[in-house]
């Protein structure tokens, strides 16, 4: 092993899977119309891996469309989630969309890119408002997320639900990485409360 890569597998040591995702500042206070709901997290088995899902939700005091214009907003993604250095619509098609990101981990020794298939979908029974995100190509091994808006408060709120299942092809254990990406749940919706709360630009 170089000195390069025990640097770096260092530095992996302390490393937060979540700055691959929308990482944000901790809290949950009232403002701005939002409720001080706290976040849930859990994680969830993949039948099909040995690393966990990462799932936290969370009710907001605004309304699906004003969440969903955030979430929907793919390239803004580089100014509302820290660690994001590039995320850019390579195309849009409807309610689908390709988009291309970049994000720093381990202190910015490594970078991590990927092309992701975005796609919006409403499940009209239930209410729900669905983003689906899935890795096309990339240095990761894999990549998957899902964000579900639901109305509540008779549509004044909304109950938000992220979740995202992360391998990033890492000599780690796969229990230190399911725990991140339960991490990475929660500060992602924490980064929706506080861009939502104008914390954010």
């Amino acid at each position: 092993m170089t000195p390069t890569n025990l640097s770096i597998l260092q530095k992996l040591a302390g490393w937060a899977l979540s700055v691959l995702v929308l990482t944000g500042a901790a809290g949950a206070t009232a403002s701005g119309g939002l409720l001080a709901s706290p976040v849930v997290t859990r994680q969830v088995a993949d039948s099909d891996s040995s690393i966990a899902w990462g799932e936290a939700e969370a009710e907001l005091g605004q309304r699906v469309d004003e969440i969903l214009a955030v979430i929907a907003d793919y390239e803004g993604y580089a100014g509302f989630m820290p660690n994001f250095r590039r995320s850019k619509v390579l195309a849009m098609r409807g309610s689908r969309a390709r988009v291309y990101i970049e994000v720093s981990a381990a202190a910015g020794a490594l970078l991590f890119w990927g092309q992701l298939d975005l796609t919006e979908r409403g499940e009209e029974a239930n209410e729900i408002r669905v983003v689906e995100a899935r890795l096309l190509e990339g240095n990761i091994d894999a990549f998957r997320a899902e964000w579900r808006l639901t109305r509540s408060a008779g549509g004044e709120h909304t109950k938000v639900a992220f979740r995202i299942f992360v391998d990033p092809d890492l000599p780690l254990p796969s229990s230190l990485i399911s725990r991140e990406n339960e991490r990475a749940a929660r500060r992602t919706i924490e980064a929706l409360r506080s861009r939502l709360e104008g914390k954010l630009p």
